[in-house]
């Protein structure tokens, strides 16, 4: 009947007080980590803006990248398709199944 009594005691002293969360509440330094953790945010918050204008100038900087190396490629096609064309016309000695070829190889392209 001890045990029990022992018992009851143990369930009355974590009923009182309730169990550490963290390693920083069993080491009673949760109020400081907390100050720490808000004391910082502001700085955590200016990097991020700053990251958000960084990020938003490099994406913007991509995609004109991206946008010439279209604009370029497009005028490849176009100046191959034109040289091709006048090497591969019928009314200047090619074959007309070539010329569609080519007519077939520049709709793909673009």
């Amino acid at each position: 009947m001890q045990n029990d009594g022992d018992d009851a005691d143990l369930q009355s002293d974590s009923d009182s007080k309730p169990s550490p969360r963290s390693l920083y509440e069993m080491e009673g330094r949760a109020e400081r980590h907390q100050e720490r953790k808000t004391a910082s945010r502001p700085l955590f918050d200016a990097v991020r803006d700053v990251d958000r204008d960084t990020y938003a100038k490099e994406r913007q900087a991509r995609e004109e990248e991206v946008r010439l190396h279209r604009e370029l490629a497009i005028e490849l096609v176009n100046l191959g398709y034109k040289a091709m064309a006048m090497r591969l016309h019928p009314d200047r000695g090619g074959s007309k199944d070539a010329m569609a070829r080519l007519n077939r190889v520049r709709a793909v392209l673009l």
